[in-house]
């Protein structure tokens, strides 16, 4: 006993030395923390404000687009039929259709009272204004703005319309003929309550606000409205400066400014596509005060954390010291680390994404980086550690309620298919059509399970294939047993030590397996909650061939709604990444200025064995056309330069330009070709918005169809179906000895 105290004595006084060295470190830190953190989160302020306001300049282009798009339509053909002698009634009974047609499909943020026009000398009443007969088109502000707006699409101020009292500004374009000569004016109202509401939003901070003003310097919007339709000068002396510089053309980035109520404030302007100008105002003294606050904060936090760590330290070791008296401890002591680690552990990762999201050497990035992807595996270590420790602590606790079992599918296939992007393996997925889609059970458990046993198969499977079955085992009255199975090709395990697999902290072959991370307990993990849940797993495997993974788990059915979609589609097109058909002599184009988003459908469109070309432009997509044939287009809609809809417009183009070629007719009728049956490229386009009437927008303007961002893979799947040739597709034979799903093409036959 008294060597144990001695012992005893001599650990708690090392430990001291550890915490005081642990105190003054953090101590250091929070003094270092007090220098820099300023500049830090002051950057950050910046860069928030910098995404605010470029967020506002493509909500405010985004409202008004259509709206141009209408008028700019308009105003071609109006002057073609001016050009063809079209009499007065004929232009205004185009003008009233196209009113009719924008009230019928008007849902989005702006709300259109139609289009009207002053075509050679006459106001033609297409909007249904009735103005009277003491009615001066000369003197409305939208005939004005037009005289001053020349070639461009001009805006009004805002001003209240004397028929509805809601604020409006009239969009304008003029209509020349070929001398150059203004011919007419056609113009379109519109309720722009909306914008007003928006900008007045815009803030950063308390007592914040937006302020948006023309070209001319007057403004649009501006929390006071006593101050709209007044110059930006108008604000106090702070903003003729201000003023000038934007009159200039140029953008203005954190200025102090004082504004008209004598208070100091940060101002932030850019200029928009219409000539127009958004600005955010802070308080000067808010802006700073969250940021040293917020430095103050961490500081605290980090001597808080050193105090902490110093106490855990302690506790740790006193614990340490009672699981070496007595192994009844063991269990207490793992879960006391493993939870409390997990906070300074986030802490550093956290500390390290900041240092990313910052301006770093290239040095410095890769330390940053490697600090962080380090910290991540600590704390799936660690997690590990926790889960295991409260299974054997009697903690773990089975809680049932009602899921999608398909979205739990999709989601699991997701997660796989992204940890595999970086490895040749063939993922390929079949779902039973016959389990149900509602489902009860503990949904986060059972997904555990999956991505254990997945990600267990990813690991140790360098190149080859991982194939997931799921089917329906059996049924007895409310409850079904899926079977899960995957195979993989991977390093495959010894007989031997087949039996000692789902052990704790066991890896297999550790002076083999030296590069891959881990802790040994994910099977173990796997194992007991399948037991946890009434359920077992079992493996087959041959060594250096690969392995199978077979897990049964029986769920309640809270509904007898299928898994398999309800339309016609081959089953398992849903999420599973399952193809019936491949298309080898195919060549597909994805162009999306975003790597991610080529990455993400070039894997997508991997499965089909097609020849697969990216572009980040629309210029290059254009010279890959030209250069090479394609079946199908995938074509993102905004892109910087040229966006979706122009480079379509052109494809379409330089296909008319082919056909009517003289030349290029002779040849393909010397081939036998016949030149009516030679289709256009189909081109899909691919966007983030998919309001109502986005589809019908698309195909107006040359698309051949159209798919929502993010990817939903069956409609994906369907547009693949729909387009590629029936010559192209080759059909993939079924195995009846799995499910009745298709399996895509054997591995081994892939690149």
């Amino acid at each position: 006993m008294e060597l144990i105290k001695i012992k005893s004595i001599k650990m708690l006084r090392h430990n001291y030395r550890e915490v005081v060295f642990v105190f003054l470190a953090f101590t250091l830190m929070a003094a270092a923390a007090y220098f820099s953190v300023g500049q830090i989160l002051r950057g950050r302020l910046l860069d928030r404000a910098e995404e605010m306001i470029y967020t506002a300049e493509a909500n405010v282009r985004a409202g008004f687009s259509e709206a141009e798009t209408i008028l700019l339509n308009a105003s071609i053909f109006v002057q073609s039929m001016i050009e063809q002698g079209a009499s007065k009634q004929e232009i205004l009974d185009y003008l009233i259709s196209t009113t009719q047609w924008m009230r019928q499909r008007d849902k989005g943020l702006l709300k259109y009272y139609g289009i009207f026009g002053y075509i050679y000398g006459d106001f033609l009443d297409s909007a249904g204004l009735n103005p009277g007969n003491d009615f001066i088109p000369q003197t409305r502000p939208w005939y004005q703005t037009a005289v001053r707006s020349g070639i461009v699409v001009g805006y009004t101020t805002p001003y209240i319309d004397w028929r509805t009292n809601d604020t409006i500004v009239s969009a304008v374009q003029n209509i020349f003929d070929n001398d150059g000569r203004i011919i007419g004016i056609l113009a379109i109202d519109v309720e722009i309550s909306w914008l007003t509401e928006y900008i007045n939003s815009l803030k950063m901070a308390s007592g914040g606000y937006g302020i948006l003003v023309n070209q001319n310097m007057t403004i649009m919007s501006h929390p006071n409205h006593a101050y709209i339709g007044f110059q930006l000068q108008d604000l106090g002396s702070s903003y003729n400066e201000i003023a000038r510089t934007l009159l200039r053309g140029d953008d203005l980035f954190a200025r102090k400014a004082t504004d008209s109520i004598y208070r100091s404030t940060i101002v932030f302007f850019t200029r928009i596509f219409n000539s127009w100008y958004v600005g955010i105002v802070t308080p000067y003294h808010q802006f700073y005060k969250d940021l040293y606050t917020s430095a103050a904060i961490l500081i605290i936090l980090g001597l808080v954390l050193s105090l902490l760590l110093s106490y855990m330290l302690l506790s740790i070791s006193a614990a340490k010291m009672r699981a070496d008296e007595e192994n009844k401890y063991k269990t207490s002591f793992l879960a006391r680390m493993s939870h409390e680690i997990r906070t300074p552990m986030n802490a550093i990762t956290g500390m390290a994404e900041l240092l990313l999201r910052g301006e770093l050497s290239k040095e410095a990035r890769s330390y940053a980086e490697d600090i962080k992807h380090a910290g991540t595996n600590l704390i799936s270590i660690i997690n590990d550690i926790l889960d295991i420790s409260k299974i054997e602590a009697g903690k773990l606790e089975i809680i049932p309620s009602k899921y999608s079992f398909s979205s739990m599918i999709n989601d699991i296939i997701n997660i796989i298919r992204m940890r595999l992007a970086e490895k040749p393996i063939q993922f390929s997925a079949n779902i039973d059509e016959n389990i149900p889609d509602s489902l009860i059970g503990d949904q986060v458990k059972f997904q555990q399970i999956f991505l254990n046993i997945l990600s267990n198969a990813a690991k140790y499977t360098a190149q080859g294939y991982i194939d997931l079955v799921v089917k329906a085992e059996k049924r007895v009255d409310k409850q079904i047993w899926l079977k899960i199975t995957v195979r993989d090709t991977g390093k495959g395990i010894k007989p031997e030590d087949q039996v000692k697999l789902f052990g704790d902290f066991i890896q297999l072959e550790a002076n083999k397996n030296l590069g891959i991370e881990g802790t040994g307990l994910g099977l173990a993990i796997t194992k007991r909650l399948c037991l946890a849940m009434g359920g077992d797993i079992s493996v087959e495997s041959k060594y250096g061939k690969g392995s199978t993974f077979t897990v049964i788990i029986p769920q309640g059915i809270e509904s007898e709604v299928k898994f398999a979609l309800a339309n016609d589609q081959e089953k398992n097109s849903d999420s599973s990444g399952m193809v019936n058909f491949t298309t080898p002599h195919a060549r597909f184009l994805i162009v999306d200025d975003i790597i991610t988003n080529l990455k993400v459908a070039e894997g997508l469109l991997l499965p089909y064995l097609a020849t697969i070309d990216t572009s980040q432009s629309g210029a290059k997509a254009i010279e890959l056309i030209k250069k090479h044939e394609y079946d199908l287009v995938f074509m993102d809609h905004m892109m910087p330069e040229m966006d979706g809809v122009e480079t379509t417009r052109l494809i379409r183009e330089w296909e008319k330009e082919q056909e009517n070629n003289t030349k290029t007719r002779k040849q393909a009728n010397e081939k036998n070709l016949d030149f009516q049956h030679r289709r256009q490229i189909p081109i899909v386009a691919l966007t983030a918005n998919a309001v109502s009437g986005m589809r019908e927008m698309f195909i107006e303007k040359g698309f051949s169809d159209f798919l929502a961002k993010p990817i939903d893979v069956p409609k994906f799947d369907e547009i693949i179906e729909r387009w590629i040739p029936k010559e192209k597709k080759q059909q993939i034979v079924n195995d009846e000895t799995e499910t009745n799903s298709a399996n895509i093409p054997n591995p081994k036959d892939l690149k």
